[in-house]
């Protein structure tokens, strides 16, 4: 079991502390970033992101953050962000993804504590593919956490790192996520098109995340593919979404 503990500090945010020392924390604040449908405008879902505060309230770095910590502060993280957001799970089946590493889920106990916190159906965003792929027990987990209605998604997909395409022939993604970077360098924006063909062999639906543009997202609409970025929003806190989930258009 985690040896960090999760306490609320506001509503949407926490500080998670190490049992053994308690002046050992961090604190987090929760933005939800929309996954939007760029043909009707609505958001498709939201991702929940973790912004790392220092005790004066400023914001740190999170991805450096999050690549130096172990899989048990990040477990503490997803089960505070579940309880947090049950509220607004409960309203018209809004959809929140939650970001982890394929790790995570080679543990009985977190997987049936995911089972437990999330009371309608959620995403499982898999950030990190550091684990092994043959696991049987990695493959009961999965199927564990689909017969009990949530999706597991992949993020960051990048053509370049071969470690995503093992990763189509082991396991079936419910929605794949191509890597930002392919709208900010023209040479990986020529291989969008195809890439997007490619993946959808492999999945029903898709996301290009880094949309900042009117042009990007006209592409993306022609190519029938959800999008995210700051283009729809910076994103918001919970207490910003809870009025607008009844209605999951941002406009």
């Amino acid at each position: 079991m985690s040896c960090f503990k999760a306490v609320r500090l506001t509503y949407g945010a926490c500080r998670i502390y190490k049992e053994s020392d308690s002046s050992l924390y961090s604190d987090f604040d929760y933005i939800l970033q929309p996954i939007i449908n760029p043909l009707t405008g609505r958001a498709h879902s939201y991702e929940v992101l973790s912004r790392v505060l220092s005790s004066s309230g400023e914001c740190y770095d999170s991805e450096d953050f999050f690549s130096s910590i172990d899989d048990e502060f990040i477990k503490s993280i997803v089960l505070n962000q579940l309880e947090t957001l049950q509220k607004a799970s409960e309203v018209r089946g809004v959809i929140f993804s939650y970001n982890m590493p394929l790790s995570v889920l080679e543990d009985y106990d977190f997987v049936c504590q995911i089972i437990e916190y999330a009371i309608t159906p959620i995403a499982i965003e898999v950030n990190d593919l550091s684990a092994d792929f043959e696991s049987a027990r990695l493959h009961n987990h999965i199927q564990l956490l689909r017969s009990a209605g949530h999706k597991i998604w992949l993020d960051d997909f990048n053509h370049k790192d071969l470690t995503f395409f093992r990763s189509l022939t082991q396991f079936s993604w419910d929605l794949i996520k191509i890597d930002r970077a392919y709208l900010f360098n023209h040479d990986l924006f020529e291989n969008l098109e195809s890439l997007i063909r490619f993946l959808k062999y492999y999945t029903k639906e898709i996301v290009v995340e880094g949309v900042e543009s009117d042009y990007y997202l006209s592409f993306l609409s022609r190519k029938k593919v959800l999008a995210q970025g700051f283009y729809f929003s910076p994103g918001l806190t919970p207490d910003e979404l809870l009025p607008r989930v009844c209605d999951t258009s941002l406009h």
